[in-house]
């Protein structure tokens, strides 16, 4: 397993074709506008990849063992020890059933993932309503170099904040200087870009993230960005989806590994 130099990222590009969701979070790294990692077995020929970002995603020929071996014994010595909740993505299908018998030892779990297709009619249709009014005290504004940073993560999602706010966007709802609620572009790739969303206690079950995400969404569209919604089992961050013109699609099979407790 051998890491590829960014020069070489077209050369896998096909690999990764395989993926029909979660496309920004792979061709974030591709494009170079998020960090990220590829590995492969041979860097002039690329037959089976991994792509090491925030999630794990496997792609390529699954069946190589010298490739399966040095991915079990990197994930064991490099992410494990480290990393307490370890998600694992590939594709093509026949990856799934290698993968169980690989991580069996490692107390490999199933989960789903849930995807969503944006409907942009649904959305415009919706529009009227999903803008209310904020209250009293409550504004509405893009993410900037101050407010950006409350939300947890960008600087590691993106490099750095100077970089999100070069290449991805969101809105934020305050209460004179306090955050409440932030909606962002959490990756940006082949042009699309995942959605995030998060409201602070005790402002949660109120619209607020309903308003940022709307501003975000129709930010997203003036850019010519189709936007992607996608989570683990969380039935708000869904239904939230779901009220935003997002239709639910088949769930996507993830396989989980637990590393060491975070510390701290």
């Amino acid at each position: 397993m051998i890491p590829l130099n960014p020069s070489g990222y077209r050369r896998v590009m096909p690999l990764f074709d395989a993926y029909q969701h979660m496309r920004p979070v792979i061709y974030a790294v591709l494009e170079g506008t998020q960090p990220g990692l590829i590995l492969v077995d041979d860097p002039a020929e690329p037959a089976s990849a991994l792509l090491w970002g925030d999630f794990l995603h496997l792609a390529g020929d699954p069946h190589n063992p010298a490739f399966n071996a040095a991915f079990v014994e990197r994930l064991q010595q490099e992410a494990l020890p480290k990393i307490e909740h370890n998600l694992i993505f590939a594709a093509p299908e026949g990856w799934h059933a290698v993968l169980l018998d690989l991580l069996e030892p490692l107390g490999v779990q199933q989960l789903a993932r849930s995807v969503f297709a944006f409907d942009a009619d649904r959305f415009e249709q919706r529009l009227p309503t999903l803008r209310r009014p904020l209250p009293e005290g409550f504004t509405l504004q893009p993410l900037d170099e101050e407010t950006a940073p409350e939300i947890g993560g960008i600087a590691q999602l993106w490099g750095s904040v100077e970089k999100f706010l070069a290449h991805g966007w969101g809105y934020c709802v305050r209460r004179g200087d306090e955050f409440v609620s932030g909606c962002q572009t959490v990756f940006v790739g082949d042009g699309k870009a995942e959605i995030g969303v998060g409201t602070r206690e005790p402002y949660r079950r109120r619209g607020f993230a309903r308003a940022a995400a709307c501003a975000t969404l129709e930010e997203s569209l003036r850019r010519g960005i189709l936007p992607e919604w996608g989570c683990l089992y969380n039935p708000a961050s869904g239904a939230l989806g779901r009220s935003l013109g997002f239709t639910p699609l088949p769930d996507l099979p993830v396989l989980y590994v637990r590393g060491a407790p975070a510390q701290g």
